[in-house]
């Protein structure tokens, strides 16, 4: 099978797509667990045109995260040909011809409504994009997911990431969502997989259990038939391995008075942790500022210079061929960092993305960078563009801030991994020395993909302590 559109598959996902297809006919619903960057959304595509060759589907729903909605949407037209109507208000009569199935792209958010007209009629197959999003089994997202399923004949669930946080509770609504008689209860699947923690007058588990030693070994067993996993190494294993970079960086010799204010922060933020009786909300908020110092002041004030941190990152960035994703955490150090770029010699053209953008924007903002010939520079914030976003044309990916869950800042590098990928990809991660960023930075190397926001913070106070 290929599609008029000439999109070639590579042999592991000939594989993957035959397999995905006797996935779905044995049990109607398959989990795509893959790696970022190893071709997930192509073996959809590629699902897609065969099953429609076939007579098999009339009606397709993919569900996205808002910033990867519209990236579906070019892809489909790109590769296929196909039009996707993009969050239609109403169940309409299709505006395509009928060659082609009828495709619909939404936002995981209106999953929320249950008026949505979705949920009334049938749909031939579905995917779930970023299926860990639903992780939280009590809440109205997840709630409406399973909703919706009951009303698609075939559902792929995809995600590279389906334990965030290494907890049972993480996988639960996954499983429950795809086989509801075999999962039916969630603390029946607690005494199963989970270890208990008993306490006086407390149930023998809690929403953080962690897995028992059989636990995950009998959810494995379940899910091996159901699943199909590859990692970036295995299916690419031809290509120049990444190159990471640490740079530390010292105020001191930068800017004076960025380090005297850092030092004024620090000097409070020490007092809080010393003391073991004050609310973690406390810490975390005195720790969010201190981050946000060591970066730049512009983060807490947007009145204030650029920090050291950042004129570090620019030097850097001149000395580094072709495109560039510059990443950070906070919005306010975005803009600025692009606003002190532009004009530099070395950045090229320079184009920034926060998460308050409309997605149409953003789209456009990612294909005018991908599509760039010369240098460029994206300056976008994590959480804007970390998922299901190709920007695999640059060189390089350096991370002015980071992200509290090293799964997230994992996805964002691998943004730049993929087909279009000409040499060795570069990620290098700036760092102040004698910092925060530092013991953050050890904290994170620990913990790997099974951490979280509270655990995180917890390494880097007793450090502290």
């Amino acid at each position: 099978m290929s599609p008029e559109s000439g999109l070639a598959l590579r042999r592991y996902q000939h594989d993957d797509l035959y397999h995905l297809d006797s996935i779905l006919t044995t049990y109607r619903n398959g989990y795509l667990f893959s790696e970022q960057r190893t071709g997930k959304l192509i073996i959809f595509l590629h699902l897609c045109a065969y099953l429609s060759e076939r007579g098999e589907v009339g009606t397709i729903l993919i569900v996205a995260p808002l910033s990867t909605r519209l990236s579906v949407r070019d892809e489909f037209a790109r590769w296929l040909g196909w039009r996707v109507e993009v969050n239609p208000d109403a169940d309409n009569t299709p505006l395509h011809p009928q060659a082609q199935p009828w495709v619909v792209a939404v936002n995981k958010e209106k999953l929320r409504d249950p008026s949505w007209w979705g949920f009334q009629r049938m749909w031939d197959l579905a995917l779930i994009d970023e299926a860990a999003h639903y992780r939280g089994r009590n809440s109205q997202q997840t709630e409406g997911c399973e909703r919706l399923v009951r009303k698609c004949r075939r559902v792929v669930f995809a995600t590279g990431t389906p334990l965030m946080n290494g907890l049972p509770r993480e996988i639960y609504p996954l499983l429950k969502m795809a086989d509801p008689k075999r999962w039916p209860s969630f603390w029946g699947y607690m005494e199963t997989v989970a270890l208990p923690e008993p306490s006086w007058g407390a149930a023998p588990f809690s929403e953080d259990s962690r897995w028992n030693r059989t636990g995950m070994a009998h959810v494995q067993k379940w899910l091996a038939p159901r699943s199909i996993r590859r990692t970036y190494a295995e299916v690419n294993p031809e290509l120049p391995p990444v190159v990471e970079q640490t740079v530390k960086v010292d105020l001191w010799a930068w800017n004076n008075s960025h380090r005297e204010m850092y030092d004024v922060l620090e000097a409070e933020w020490r007092v809080l942790v010393g003391d073991t009786a004050v609310e973690v909300s406390s810490v975390l908020t005195l720790t969010s500022r201190l981050l946000q110092m060591a970066a730049s002041p512009c983060n807490l004030d947007r009145g204030a210079t650029i920090g050291g941190k950042a004129r570090a990152i620019i030097d850097y960035r001149e000395n580094v061929e072709g495109k560039v994703v510059l990443w950070t955490w906070h919005r306010a150090f975005c803009q600025e960092l692009a606003a002190e770029m532009h004009g530099q010699p070395g950045s090229g053209d320079v184009r920034w993305v926060t998460g308050d953008m409309h997605p149409e924007t953003r789209a456009e903002l990612v294909r005018r960078f991908q599509n760039h010939d010369g240098r460029a520079t994206l300056v976008a914030t994590i959480a804007s563009l970390s998922e299901g976003i190709a920007l695999d044309t640059a060189s390089a990916c350096l991370f002015a801030e980071r992200s509290w869950l090293p799964s997230q800042n994992v996805q964002a590098a691998a943004r730049i991994l993929g087909p279009r990928q000409q040499g060795s990809p570069l990620v290098v991660t700036f760092i102040v020395e004698d910092s925060i960023e530092e013991r953050l930075d050890r904290v994170l190397r620990r913990k790997s993909d099974a951490c979280d926001r509270f655990t995180t913070l917890r390494a880097v106070v007793e450090e502290a302590r």
